[in-house]
């Protein structure tokens, strides 16, 4: 069961505790991340290709990365594998709030769904709100301020300084 208690500064700190292997969790990671790779590689490669064709499209460099993304998990992945072969020693990796980890992560996968339907900025605001909430802040004015200016921010650097409109 977890518990949490606020401190001095109004940060919540649950008290259970997570022990995984250190190579499970590059295996689990690892397998995620490579699916990610796919998936973004996948709708790089639906952006319409350049009129040159000795020229690079609008879908190059998402697949220039989603490729060396793909190539380093699967270095990670190869190498976990023959650690779990060879039954080599493993470090313990200690995940002290599991259910913010994954709470965070729902945020996270939250802000990316919703983002064209909310906005940028009113998205970014509200779900950079929820994760510090899920990392355990709980003072209001830092609830409020911080993700304000990261809207703000990400407004005036890519909107006004860019050029490159948000939806």
């Amino acid at each position: 069961m977890l518990k949490s208690s606020a401190d001095a500064t109004g940060m919540h700190e649950e008290t259970s505790e997570l022990r995984v292997p250190l190579v499970w969790l590059e295996l689990g990671v690892g397998l995620v991340l490579l699916i990610a790779a796919a998936y973004y590689m996948r709708g790089a490669f639906a952006l319409p290709q350049p009129m040159n064709p000795n020229s690079l499209g609008a879908g190059s460099f998402p697949v220039i990365i989603a490729s060396g993304l793909a190539v380093g998990v699967l270095t990670l992945l190869i190498f976990s594998v023959v650690k779990i072969v060879k039954k080599s020693k493993t470090e313990m990796v200690d995940v002290r709030r599991p259910m913010a980890v994954v709470a965070a992560m729902l945020v996270l996968l939250g802000h990316a769904w919703l983002l064209e339907t909310l906005g940028a900025a009113a998205s970014t605001a509200a779900f950079g709100a929820m994760l510090m909430i899920a990392a355990g802040e709980r003072r209001p004015i830092q609830l409020i301020a911080i993700p304000l200016a990261l809207a703000l921010g990400i407004y005036l650097v890519f909107s006004v300084a860019l050029g490159v409109p948000f939806p």
